[in-house]
């Protein structure tokens, strides 16, 4: 029992810190998060369970067609898309900066973190801890924490990013828009 407890801890650390030093991640988010008040964690909600539901696919994927599925075309694939979402929400924000027409669509956070769930190998590395534990009923509580974790950071972050008082919105949308521009616009070069 002693070692599914340290799983869990592992796994739920793991996934904090997978979404804390993912400068991707936070400035994905934090255009959509910036104006939401008390309703900001709902954004982060929305984001974190879609990582989780496009980390869980691809994982799926990889066990189920490992021989046949071209994994590192679809993760370059996602990594591009990654980019340019990044891109569009950097641009959408400065557009909600200039005026208040630019509404945010419905489930957007959701679908942008679904993306960047199925983008990239640096899920591997969060995940690849789960190795380590002697037993399945450990490693299930590991990924399952590493997803609680990556959840939980998220809807950390959106609510902190909300509270940036009302004088300084327009400084922060700015802000983290041309963040999340010039990340996106890193990912496509590289």
């Amino acid at each position: 029992m002693h070692m599914v407890w340290a799983a869990i801890t592992a796994g739920f650390v793991a996934g904090l810190v997978h979404v804390f030093s993912g400068p991707d991640h936070l400035a994905a988010l934090a255009p959509l998060a910036v104006d939401k008040g008390r309703r900001a964690w709902r954004t982060g909600l929305q984001w974190g369970l879609g990582h989780c539901a496009g980390v869980l696919l691809i994982g799926v994927l990889a066990l189920l067609f490992r021989e046949m599925l071209p994994l590192d075309s679809v993760s370059a694939w996602a990594e591009k898309a990654v980019g340019l979402i990044l891109i569009g929400v950097g641009a959408w924000g400065i557009c909600r900066t200039l005026t208040d027409r630019a509404e945010q669509p419905p489930k957007a956070a959701f679908a942008i973190g679904t993306i960047h769930g199925l983008a990239g190998s640096s899920h591997l590395l969060g995940v690849l801890p789960a190795l380590l534990f002697p037993g399945p009923i450990a490693v299930c509580g590991y990924f399952i924490a590493f997803g609680a974790g990556t959840i939980a950071a998220m809807i950390i972050f959106s609510s902190v990013s909300a509270l940036v008082p009302r004088w300084a919105y327009r400084i922060a949308m700015t802000a983290c828009s041309a963040a999340a521009m010039a990340i996106g616009g890193y990912w496509l070069i590289t």
